[in-house]
């Protein structure tokens, strides 16, 4: 859906859309890498250890300027190649931080595995998406065939991680009652 999204975003500058369709493809099947990334960077900071995210950053710029160096020079890929470039570097910096956090604190933390049902649900929830913008793009208008297929997607998604325990609805609801208790109680002082 990236280049429907780009077309809704910028709807007069058809060139820049054909050109930036397919990175922001690439870069946002990368974004679970810099979710991970980001976080493994947080919590070194937050641990003590804030030499480790620069220990980290540092190889994998130098990944991702190699990278562009010869992805971005050969004409069938050109610009993508900074994208799959940025992709790789975060890949790596999660993958290292995932070893770092890993070793300094002597936790397993069963990554794979706890990224499963997640990204099993990410992953339907693409085809949802897709299969419902199929469905939709010819008998609604644009905007409706932009945003139906993301909320049907988005729906799947929070179905999915519901039925996978991912997400707890009555802790969830424990929490949202405690909230509307203490608003109430700061409201009345």
């Amino acid at each position: 859906m990236s280049r429907q999204i780009l077309e809704f975003l910028f709807s007069g500058r058809q060139q820049e859309v054909t050109v930036s369709a397919t990175s922001l493809f690439i870069l946002g099947l990368g974004g679970v890498f810099l979710t991970l990334s980001s976080t493994f960077i947080s919590i070194f900071q937050v641990i003590g250890r804030s030499d480790l995210p620069v220990k980290l950053m540092l190889p994998g710029c130098a990944v991702k300027l190699i990278f562009n160096v010869f992805t971005i020079s050969v004409p069938a890929i050109n610009i993508n190649g900074a994208a799959v470039s940025t992709v790789i570097m975060y890949a790596a910096v999660a993958l290292g931080g995932y070893f770092a956090l890993e070793n300094v604190t002597g936790i397993d933390f069963h990554i794979i595995r706890r990224m499963a049902a997640p990204l099993s649900a990410g992953i339907v929830c693409a085809v949802v998406s897709r299969i419902v913008y199929g469905f939709v793009r010819e008998s609604v208008n644009a905007v409706t065939a932009l945003f139906l297929p993301i909320a049907s997607g988005g729906a799947v998604y929070i179905i999915l991680l519901i039925i996978f325990n991912e997400i707890n609805i009555k802790s969830l609801l424990k929490s949202t009652k405690k909230k509307k208790i203490l608003k109430e109680f700061c409201s009345s002082i």
